[in-house]
């Protein structure tokens, strides 16, 4: 013989929920203002993580590639990207790759010349 179960123990009544209403009932948000919670909730997921704060003791990126550009006479009033490729390819370097490591290869590489400290 067959066991009956409750609705609600075979998942409850109704229609499946769908993702974001298992996350909100998960994390135990009422929506009691007809949606605002859901928003909310929507907003924390998908909003970008914020900027970490520059390291302590070591000035922000414009004031780094100033003193590069500063240090290897280069042209003003190029942005940071294109001062730090030119300074780089000056050195020699690799030109390519993300902006705050080639600025660490740039620096590393004026300290060594000891054109920057």
């Amino acid at each position: 013989q067959a066991l009956s179960l409750p609705q609600e123990a075979k998942g409850g009544a109704g229609p499946p929920q769908s993702p974001s209403s298992d996350l909100k009932s998960l994390i135990g948000v009422a929506s009691l203002s007809g949606g605002a919670a859901a928003t909310t909730v929507s907003d924390l997921l998908l909003s970008p993580a914020p900027a970490p704060a520059p390291a302590p003791g070591k000035p922000i990126l414009p004031v780094r590639v100033a003193r590069i550009r500063e240090a290897l006479a280069l042209a003003p009033g190029q942005n940071l990207v294109a001062t730090s490729r030119e300074a780089a390819t000056t050195l020699g370097l690799d030109a390519g790759g993300a902006l705050l490591p080639l600025v660490n290869r740039v620096e590393a590489r004026l300290a060594e010349l000891g054109l920057c400290s």
